[in-house]
């Protein structure tokens, strides 16, 4: 696998390929010095562009960890050399950005994943356990109520955080609507 955007989600992934049996982290993309200094750390290849990865490596899959605003066009960038990608949520700014990319990834037949991990928290499967053996019922509507709290260092940290497509909503909030979703679409 290789991972473009060796940040806070990104190192994330870094620590989970390691502790799987069978997968490796051949290679990291990164444009910032920090995370340059992450890759040689661990003595992982870095490029500063995805063209560079492709030039050099064939991952079995590729993982955008990078800022919200460039998820469309590096996605389309992997599909388009034929690599699976789980791009971080959200998946672009825009639904017509976002459709194009989903419309790329079916008509060439390559996965497109959105990295909406919390779908896989235990209680949220054990949620959709109880609504999908009705449980509680139909559900006729749901009602959430979300408070959020990002210190400042949350934003300065990562500036592209303020821009449009980023923030407590986009990136935050996607969350709980993709479970509310998943719960109440059930096949």
């Amino acid at each position: 696998m290789a991972i473009a955007g060796i940040g806070l989600a990104g190192r994330r992934h870094a620590d989970a390929i390691d502790q799987l049996p069978g997968i490796t982290l051949c290679a990291i993309v990164e444009t910032d010095e920090e995370g340059q200094n992450y890759a040689a750390n661990l003595n992982i290849p870095c490029h500063v562009t995805l063209d560079e990865l492709f030039a050099e490596h064939s991952p079995d899959g590729v993982i955008l960890a990078t800022p919200t605003t460039l998820h469309v066009s590096q996605g389309l960038a992997c599909i388009r050399q034929g690599f699976p990608v789980l791009v971080e949520k959200p998946l672009g700014t825009t639904f017509r950005e976002c459709n194009g990319l989903v419309l790329e990834a079916e008509s060439k037949g390559v996965p497109l994943m959105v990295g909406h991990h919390r779908r896989f928290n235990p209680i949220i499967c054990k949620a959709r356990e109880v609504i999908s053996n009705g449980e509680i019922g139909n559900i006729r509507a749901v009602h959430i109520n979300t408070w959020f709290y990002k210190p400042d260092n949350y934003f300065d940290n990562a500036p592209w955080r303020k821009k449009f497509g980023a923030g407590p909503i986009s990136v935050n909030l996607a969350h709980d609507i993709g479970i509310i979703y998943l719960n109440t679409h059930m096949d």
